[in-house]
């Protein structure tokens, strides 16, 4: 009994000690998986983005709801810590109307 109070105090931060360090290192763990997933979205709303430019681009217009979805797409990017890669194509998106080319020559552009 004499041991255990004369060492009590060191026994209790040997305890503390190790607690301290297995949460250090999950919480470490935990970051890097934060860190990895908030990449793998930024990859996948770029290549979204990427996807509406080649696909509306070429064709000269783009939908509404497609407008609409590039903006919010490219404002998560950008929240995310997107680089300004994108910044150029999200611009020349913009710049297209949201109608058909047809649709532009008889006066139904919106």
């Amino acid at each position: 009994m004499d041991f255990l109070t004369s060492h009590l105090e060191e026994i209790l931060w040997s305890i503390l000690t190790g607690i301290v360090a297995w949460l250090y290192g999950k919480i470490k763990q935990y970051h890097k998986q934060i860190d990895a997933t908030q990449s793998g979205i930024v990859a996948l709303l770029r290549n979204s983005i990427i996807g509406l430019y080649n696909k509306y681009y070429e064709l000269g217009y783009i939908p509404i709801y497609e407008r609409e979805n590039l903006e919010k797409m490219y404002k998560e990017y950008k929240a995310l810590g997107g680089n300004g890669v994108i910044d150029h194509l999200v611009e020349e998106l913009r710049s297209l109307n949201v109608n058909k080319k047809e649709d532009v020559k008889n006066g139904r552009n919106n």
